[in-house]
């Protein structure tokens, strides 16, 4: 997330109606909303329910950028058209799971004992601040479930749909 659109994620819910926080979250992102299923209305949903899913868990800005990136990083990869759900759930695997496993594990050998959860984020909170940014520790292992499990409800279970919606190679079929 660029800066300035980050700076005005808020003014979507300031909004009342979600009708509006939808409208606010076209004009932030430069997206034309037009009436019907169309790509650009399908980035706004997607855009958006990203978003509401961060506002509703109270994500920090840092969390909220993290998992939009992650859910942009997913939509771009699932829109190769060589791409497949199992890479895509590999790809989730890896950014969410394995700098945990890392974490843990480093501070284990270090300790040359097993460590707590919070002895791991305590730690993991003493590296640098850019890394943190931009890491799955910023979040409780409750969030991580959470992410998990909105992307196999959100998105794995739509794949085909997003491929198609998504895939250039299908636009270029179908002209």
């Amino acid at each position: 997330l660029k800066s300035y659109i980050k700076d005005r994620i808020q003014e979507i819910w300031s909004e009342k109606d979600p009708k509006e926080q939808r409208a606010k979250t076209a004009e932030i992102f430069n997206l034309q909303d037009g009436s019907g299923v169309c790509r650009e209305s399908l980035l706004v949903d997607y855009s958006f329910l990203t978003l509401l899913h961060a506002y509703q868990r109270q994500y920090s800005r840092n969390q909220t950028k993290f998992f939009y990136e992650l859910m942009c990083a997913l939509k771009e990869l699932i829109a190769d058209p060589k791409s497949t759900l199992e890479q895509a759930i590999t790809y989730l695997k890896g950014i969410l799971l394995t700098p945990l496993a890392d974490n843990k594990s480093a501070a284990t050998r270090k300790s040359g004992k097993e460590i707590s959860e919070e002895e791991v984020k305590e730690e993991a909170g003493k590296s640098d601040m850019k890394s943190q940014d931009a890491s799955p520790s910023i979040f409780t292992h409750s969030q991580i479930k959470g992410i998990i499990d909105y992307v196999k409800s959100k998105l794995f279970s739509h794949f085909w749909l997003y491929k198609a919606a998504f895939s250039e190679e299908f636009h270029q079929e179908r002209k």
